[in-house]
């Protein structure tokens, strides 16, 4: 029990410090970014474009989508179930990949979309905008991803019907006479920590010994 404790309680402290770095990158990065759209809202000025930028943003695009693609296979192939059934149960550390690659790979669209009107209309109002919705994203994955840990670190039970399902089994076996107390956890898809407190029929247990003459 007491390894148990220590192990849960290194996880929750691992979760802890990670949901504290990603939500203060994520908060920094959007509030910098919605200062900046909303600075190049207020004082309009001439931005000047190298098509570095676009090769930049298309190199970014193919990296964050190629991540994306194997954070989507990790969650997907460890269930049966819908990817967003799956992605209720999966690994966290799976689904905050998931997510950031998902917006990063978003940004990167509406930053080369809002570069290129600028650049096509030189009107600055397209780049302040995608700076805008950039940093929108960024603050939304943030609260996103500090729910989700929320949930790991207070833990998560497991579905109802699974959780009815497992009591069942137990009750149907001829030693249990009740079900005391019922906790548990997920861990991962499909994997669950549970604790059962039950109470035995002790007529049934006797009788089975007295069957296999195991007095001793």
């Amino acid at each position: 029990q007491a390894d148990e404790h220590h192990a849960y309680g290194y996880g929750a402290e691992k979760f802890f410090w990670a949901t504290v770095s990603a939500c203060g990158i994520f908060f920094l990065g959007a509030g910098v970014t919605i200062y900046h759209g909303i600075d190049a809202y207020l004082h309009p000025h001439v931005t000047e474009f190298s098509v570095w930028v676009y090769w930049i943003l298309i190199v970014s695009f193919v990296i964050e989508a190629f991540t994306l693609y194997k954070a989507y296979n990790e969650i997907m192939h460890v269930g049966e179930d819908t990817f967003m059934e799956n992605l209720q149960y999966a690994d966290p550390v799976s689904i905050a990949v998931f997510y950031e690659d998902f917006v990063a790979v978003l940004g990167v669209a509406v930053a080369f979309v809002s570069i290129f009107l600028t650049k096509l209309t030189g009107n600055n109002l397209f780049d302040a905008f995608g700076s805008v919705i950039i940093g929108t994203l960024l603050a939304g994955v943030a609260v996103l991803l500090l729910n989700m840990n929320r949930k790991y670190l207070v833990g998560r039970s497991i579905p109802r019907d699974t959780e009815e399902g497992i009591k069942e089994l137990l009750l149907n076996d001829k030693h249990v006479e009740k079900i005391i107390d019922f906790k548990s956890e997920i861990l991962d898809i499909g994997k669950y920590r549970i604790k059962c407190e039950i109470e035995f029929k002790g007529y049934a247990l006797v009788s089975d010994i007295f069957k296999n003459e195991d007095m001793e």
